[in-house]
């Protein structure tokens, strides 16, 4: 009797002696692991992402004494301002809704859409939500501002554009790759903001409040051209106006000099790009084309070269490369 009651209690499965659910794939794709953590710079909050192996994440937001503050589903990519005073995140519609929205073959304009989220962790509150966000940038050494650009809303049946939640929409020119975004500046202290319009590219200086930007012009505050904005001041300084390509903008940290490439035909088969400098003064100047001296005979600057200041801001480096016979 008791080789048969040994014998029965090996063959009964381990579910079934202690009542738990055993372990299969969709358990697996259930478990939640850790995959961002971010701490505020003054050392206040944490925000983290536990996302499974299939599915959403969602995002977590404590106080430093282990309180909970909220939780966000769908979230990722979270960031905190370089002031402590806001986390900014993206946040994606929910797999299934997709999924299921996919099935009864929803229009692409009817989808919902990802968005960035920015929310004060302090007050608990979501100060801003951007949809169709584009670039997103929060600079990590000074503080006081956040900057992104969004595509704008779909043009209706009329043949004109809704109220935009990224700028004012400007006559006879629509936001497009082509023609640029609008970049937005976003005063984290609740102070007015700034709207840049149909910015193609842009940087940012890293150690004071400085943007150098692109601009296809809006035919009103600003032509197409290069300029570099200190957001703190309300200062714009113009490098140079034209309709040719910018390319390889560089930024000294301390917003002190800055450097491009430019050329002014953008047909031209072999780019035709010129070194311009700036050094604090009105505008950018000439520092160098195809005729430098030390440029060796049959190379030109190349504009895939990166394009780098020297640690003490002196030198600039260029790339160069043979001319491509025709």
């Amino acid at each position: 009797i008791l080789v048969v009651a040994t014998l029965l209690l090996l063959l009964t499965p381990a579910g079934a002696q202690t009542g738990k659910k055993p372990l299969d794939h969709d358990a697996i794709e259930a478990w939640r692991r850790i995959t961002t953590t971010v701490l505020s710079p003054d050392g206040k909050f944490v925000a983290y992402v536990a996302e499974p192996w299939k599915g959403d994440g969602e995002l977590f937001v404590y106080r430093s004494d282990g309180e909970i503050v909220a939780s966000f589903c769908c979230a990722s990519s979270p960031q905190f301002s370089s002031d402590s005073r806001l986390l900014i995140f993206e946040q994606q519609p929910a797999e299934s809704l997709v999924r299921e929205l996919k099935l009864k073959k929803t229009k692409k304009e009817d989808m919902p859409l990802k968005k960035t989220v920015i929310y004060d962790p302090v007050k608990g509150e979501i100060v801003k939500q951007i949809e169709r966000s584009v670039r997103v940038t929060v600079p990590s050494e000074w503080s006081g501002w956040i900057a992104w650009q969004a595509e704008p809303e779909a043009v209706n049946a009329e043949g004109s554009q809704g109220k935009e939640e990224n700028g004012d929409k400007t006559e006879g020119k629509r936001e497009s790759a082509k023609n640029g975004y609008h970049l937005n500046l976003f005063n984290t202290s609740g102070a007015e903001s700034v709207t840049l319009p149909f910015v193609k590219s842009y940087i940012m200086a890293e150690d004071v409040p400085a943007v150098m930007f692109v601009t296809g012009g809006d035919g009103d505050s600003f032509e197409e051209g290069a300029y570099i904005f200190f957001p703190g001041e309300g200062r714009t300084v113009e490098l140079m106006k034209g309709k040719g390509e910018f390319s390889q903008m560089i930024i000294r940290s301390d917003a002190a000099a800055a450097a491009y490439l430019y050329s002014s035909d953008r047909s031209e088969k072999d780019g035709g790009y010129t070194l311009w400098h700036w050094n604090g003064d009105s505008g950018a100047s000439l520092l160098a084309d195809n005729s430098v001296e030390g440029l060796r005979e049959g190379w030109k600057i190349s504009e895939n070269g990166r394009l780098m200041f020297s640690d003490n801001g002196k030198r600039i480096f260029l790339g160069t490369a043979p001319v491509m016979p025709e």
